[in-house]
């Protein structure tokens, strides 16, 4: 897609044209896909952050100064959003499934702040109906 193209478009989602909006995620998508895969291997997570910078690129055009570096732009928020999820991966800790069954769960709360869990439930069940849901 050259440059005229991708500035009208821009100038299009700016004012909130939806189908500018596809035009554009067709005309980008793919590539952006390969740089996902540049810092994840998952297929579906790579459609996950993939969708996470189209949703900051279509809520961020107001950021975007000059429209003939659209793609540029695009491309270094997937970048970012690629990167911060593979750091955010990295930290986290995984276990084998097979050594998950060895492993001590914490005993549940028998209190909330001091007041015994079998009060806290009884209350709970005094809200209104659908209130209490949320807590369940």
């Amino acid at each position: 897609m050259f440059s005229m193209e991708v500035m009208r478009l821009i100038e299009r989602c700016r004012q909130g044209d939806a189908d500018a909006l596809g035009e554009l995620y067709k005309a980008y998508a793919q590539r952006m896909r390969g740089v996902c895969r540049r810092y994840v291997s998952d297929e579906q997570t790579i459609s996950d952050v993939l969708h996470d910078s189209f949703v900051i690129i279509f809520t961020s055009f107001d950021k975007l100064r000059d429209d003939r570096k659209a793609e540029a732009w695009m491309m270094s928020i997937t970048r970012n959003v690629a990167s911060k999820y593979k750091d955010h991966l990295a930290k986290m800790t995984f276990v084998p499934l097979e050594e998950a069954e060895h492993l001590q769960m914490s005993k549940p709360e028998s209190e909330v702040r001091g007041v015994p869990l079998e009060d806290v439930m009884q209350l709970v069940d005094g809200l209104p109906e659908g209130y209490g849901q949320v807590f369940q």
